[in-house]
């Protein structure tokens, strides 16, 4: 993953204790990069070819790049902190946005959508 598909972070929700937060504007059908199991590392130099919102975010989250650390991203895995809703903004099977996100806007799936898929997978 490069540093400019960075589009989540972890809030604070008023849906539910920690919530994902897009950090930019998304569209529909645009990929969230939620779903990262892995963390890569990177170099501060890699922040030359960011957006200034993904800069300031890393910088924020990890102020030793200024003395040119390397760095991890994701932190935490994101996908294990967004809440649902009845009407989702969010496909976690395709990790794709359903509609269009505003920057600020938290990220919500439909818990009880894929229900039966998984105990399907659970049972087999």
């Amino acid at each position: 993953m490069k540093l400019s598909d960075i589009t989540c972070y972890l809030g604070a929700s008023k849906i539910h204790g920690i919530g994902v937060f897009t950090l930019k504007d998304v569209k529909k059908g645009d990929k969230l990069h939620i779903n990262l199991v892995t963390n890569d590392w990177y170099s501060p130099i890699e922040l030359g070819s960011v957006s200034p919102e993904i800069k300031n975010y890393l910088i924020e989250r990890w102020p030793t790049i200024l003395d040119d650390s390397d760095f991890v991203y994701p932190f935490d895995i994101l996908f294990c902190y967004i809440n649902h809703s009845d009407k989702p903004n969010y496909d976690p099977m395709t990790d794709t946005a359903l509609q269009d996100i505003p920057k600020g806007k938290e990220v919500l799936e439909d818990y009880g959508k894929y229900k039966d898929i998984l105990l399907k997978k659970t049972i087999a």
